[in-house]
């Protein structure tokens, strides 16, 4: 059980609900925080306050003034008229994310939405299910309106929900299984409910986590590339790597000085003084990635112990509601998308492995063919993995075209494209890494000795896992989708 307090959570915690589905639990702290918010938004109201989006219309509505008796209609009406998204559904943890994210909106106590919309967001995050997300519809403007009213029509039991193999159920059946009943909403809850990042932050906090598996991965993937074409592991050294002055060129090159421990490197026969760029400067290339990813999780960390909705309420004596622009999530757009730029360069640097070892480069025939094979051997895996890399390269940062919608709504980010975009990225990536480690594994497979770095040996074992027959013959058949997906999920990682 986690507990859910107003000073947000750690990326790991957020992790461990929205992936894991962790229950979760509202302390005592955070409870007092959203009801003095709600309390003080009632006094306001009470005083005939003017409030956006609450006594109010919006936009060019805004001059018209709500009865009380309008309040709950107006804020339904809010969150069915936002919820228009297209398009396929976010996946299932980034989906849950979204009612994680607005919970810990609503948790500071700012917002003045009510209580039992966050007791209702706490209840169906404990169910283990999902909300069904369009993942098109967001412009990164006035917060995440369309996606996060789809989230939203779940807390009505509108909206549908899924499990985490896909299945989807309706309202009715959370009611029946879960005993929850549908959200009635406050005088702010609607507003909150659509407004703020939720979406975006949720999408760049998954991705984060995906790349960090990825990037590890390709780490290693070096180190036992380096041992298979009998590379200069001297590239990597500690020397070379503090005289860079990145700290990640330094963590990147301990990384591959690990996955080469064992290697006594007895069976290096190439000549000349180095190895192609494609190795010998990956510490430079995967330290810049490592450096962009560890920006956005910055970002991420902060954003999580934060607010994103508008207006805010403020904690003075008298109770005060102001206007501000914390539902905007350029940054997270713009450290998205620095990501993206550095994993087009881990791209390149991957394809001309993968070109290196098929070229006959490395010492082996061209496609990896074994002698007396007949045929192409793996020659056309080259093709596939150029065409992942162009996929890779071809993807526009969001954040280098902002809209102008109206007067008011006068800069959008596009910054849950970006987080779209590096989510679709990190799926080819981890394409592209299969390929590159089904081509190191066939180049063990040729050489006929043994394998001795820790990072060859666990690519062994990743490869049979993932399917590789017991003779240790690769065929074209290969499922690399399979092996794909166990590299995003963590099944197929380096550890000991």
């Amino acid at each position: 059980m986690i507990t859910i307090t107003n000073v947000g959570l750690k990326t790991s915690e957020f992790l461990a609900i929205s992936e894991g589905c962790e229950p979760v639990e509202l302390s005592a702290g955070c409870v007092a925080a959203v009801e003095v918010a709600a309390a003080r938004l009632e006094t306001l109201i009470d005083a005939g306050a003017t409030i956006y989006g609450v006594t109010t219309g919006y936009g060019i509505s805004s001059a018209s003034r709500l009865l009380r008796s309008e309040f709950e209609a107006f804020q339904l009406d809010t969150v069915r008229s936002h919820a228009c998204g297209t398009g396929d559904p976010l996946e299932f943890p980034a989906a849950r994310g979204v009612w994680l994210a607005k919970l810990l909106s609503v948790c500071t106590g700012l917002t003045g939405a009510s209580l039992a919309l966050a007791q209702q967001l706490v209840a169906l995050l404990n169910t283990g299910l999902a909300p069904v997300v369009p993942r098109t519809g967001s412009l990164g403007a006035s917060g995440d309106l369309v996606p996060s009213a789809h989230a939203g029509l779940c807390l009505l039991l509108l909206g549908q929900f899924m499990d985490k193999s896909g299945r989807r159920y309706q309202g009715s059946h959370i009611q029946k299984e879960f005993g929850i009943d549908p959200l009635r909403l406050g005088p702010r809850d609607g507003l909150s409910i659509v407004n703020g990042t939720a979406t975006t932050l949720s999408l760049a906090l998954h991705a984060s986590s995906i790349a960090s598996r990825l990037l590890s991965y390709s780490d290693s993937l070096v180190a036992a590339g380096i041992e298979a074409v009998s590379g200069h592991p001297e590239a990597f050294s500690e020397e070379i790597a503090v005289a860079n002055g990145l700290t990640w060129v330094v963590r990147t090159s301990e990384a591959v000085r690990a996955g080469l421990s064992g290697w006594s490197g007895s069976k290096q026969t190439r000549t000349g003084v180095h190895d192609p760029y494609a190795w010998r400067c990956a510490p430079q290339v995967h330290g810049a990635a490592h450096w962009a990813r560890a920006g956005l999780e910055e970002v991420i960390g902060d954003l999580l112990k934060g607010c994103s909705d508008n207006p805010l309420i403020t904690d003075q004596t008298e109770p005060q509601i102001i206007s501000g622009g914390n539902f905007h999530a350029v940054a997270l757009g713009v450290a998205s998308d620095a990501l993206l730029i550095a994993l087009v360069q881990v791209s390149a640097l991957t394809r001309q492995r993968c070109y290196q070892m098929l070229a006959g480069k490395v010492g082996f025939e061209v496609g990896l063919i074994a002698p007396g094979e007949f045929g192409n051997g793996l020659s056309q895996l080259l093709a596939t993995a150029t065409a992942l890399h162009l996929e890779i390269a071809s993807t526009q940062p969001a954040s280098m075209y902002p809209y102008q919608l109206d007067e008011v709504e006068d800069h959008v980010s596009n910054a849950t494209l970006a987080t779209v975009r590096i989510t679709e990225v990190l799926k080819s990536l981890s394409k592209l890494l299969a390929i590159e480690s089904l081509l190191i594994g066939r180049i063990f497979e040729l050489s006929g000795g043994t394998v001795e770095g820790f990072a060859g040996v666990q690519l062994l074992k990743i490869l049979k896992r993932a399917g590789l027959s017991e003779e240790g013959r690769y065929e074209f058949s290969f499922d690399i989708d399979r092996l794909s997906g166990s590299i995003l999920a963590g099944e197929g990682g380096f550890e000991g």
